[in-house]
């Protein structure tokens, strides 16, 4: 899970810029946690499009409407995420991975940080972020 997120973060920052990065790895350990609990990839699917539509598509489209009403728009977005983010700190213990109440494992977040090919995979994409910026 930390993996496939730190991997998704990654190639989102290249993309959408380096602010990106913490937002889609926090989705990233969302979703692949639903992947993990359910056995199928599909409610994942469904919530990164819907995160699309809603973190996209319907920006761009209200933003040729009226800005006042993207504004709104952007703080009931914010306050349905800080609700959820509430939720999450009440129901953070009933959290269970591989049947253990830590939602991370010191071990695991060690050997990802000194894994050589995530090293070098993030290396190569950071070069790519500034590379981008600077060109």
């Amino acid at each position: 899970m930390l993996v496939s997120s730190f991997c998704f973060a990654i190639v989102h920052g290249v993309s959408l810029g380096i602010p990106q990065i913490v937002y889609t790895f926090i989705l990233g350990m969302i979703w692949s946690y639903l992947v993990v609990k359910t056995g199928s990839i599909k409610l994942s699917i469904i919530l990164h499009s819907l995160s699309n539509l809603f973190g996209s598509i319907i920006i761009q489209l209200l933003q040729g409407i009226s800005m006042e009403i993207l504004g709104m728009y952007s703080m009931f977005m914010m306050l349905l995420g800080i609700i959820g983010f509430i939720c999450f700190l009440k129901n953070k213990k009933k959290v269970e991975l591989d049947n253990k109440n830590k939602l991370f494992d010191k071990t695991i977040i060690k050997e990802m940080f000194t894994n050589k090919g995530i090293l070098v995979y993030s290396l190569i994409t950071m070069t790519m972020i500034v590379l981008k910026n600077v060109l």
